[in-house]
């Protein structure tokens, strides 16, 4: 059969805007507007109309971003960048011009509890983006976070995949709590967004 959909495996697509215009011319040769690309990882805050116009250029139909947390301490903790105003309006960008968004959500980072990580939920829903995806923290060997085990009180499982079970701010029995509530509210919010 003939390919007509595809992902492109890049960390972060639009993180340079003229690595992203050569990119995005490759792409438009090399497809000749056949081929949808799906869910590449943005930084929703870098998304401007001039991006938007790239990234239909390629044909992107859909993207994945962060935010990951909205909290201020765990985004210093694992050193993220997130700015709530222009990660708001980059998901609006997006959505405005027929572009799908995917928001990403962790739960058991250091700094966060069950109700930082519900207040997280609450930012991303009234955003209203295509798909929600909620996962559990991995301690991956190599990793920041790893290296800083101790500072952070972050207990994982020896073996992979290394899931977080514990951390300073994140006790075992609201982490479990949390991955529950995540799994529910993820396969509800799914669901009503593919019946809409």
């Amino acid at each position: 059969g003939q390919v007509n959909r595809y992902s492109f495996v890049d960390p972060v697509f639009n993180l340079n805007k003229k690595r992203l215009r050569e990119m995005v011319k490759l792409i438009e040769e090399s497809s000749q507007g056949n081929l949808q690309l799906h869910t590449i990882e943005i930084f929703s805050e870098k998304i401007d109309l001039e991006t938007v116009k790239h990234l239909k250029k390629a044909n992107v139909v859909s993207v994945e971003t962060g935010p990951q947390t909205v909290n201020e301490g765990t985004l210093k903790n694992i050193n993220r960048y997130f700015e709530r105003e222009k990660f708001s309006q980059g998901v609006r960008l997006l959505q405005e011009n027929g572009i799908d968004v995917l928001c990403d959500l962790i739960v058991g980072l250091p700094g966060d509890n069950f109700f930082k990580f519900a207040r997280s939920i609450k930012f991303i829903f009234n955003l209203k983006p295509s798909r929600v995806i909620f996962s559990t923290l991995h301690v991956l060997p190599g990793t920041a976070l790893y290296h800083e085990a101790e500072r952070f009180q972050l207990k994982f499982e020896k073996s992979p995949p290394h899931t977080v079970l514990e951390n300073y701010s994140f006790s075992y029995d609201e982490l479990r709590r949390a991955e529950v509530m995540a799994l529910s509210l993820e396969k509800e919010y799914n669901l009503a967004r593919a019946l809409s």
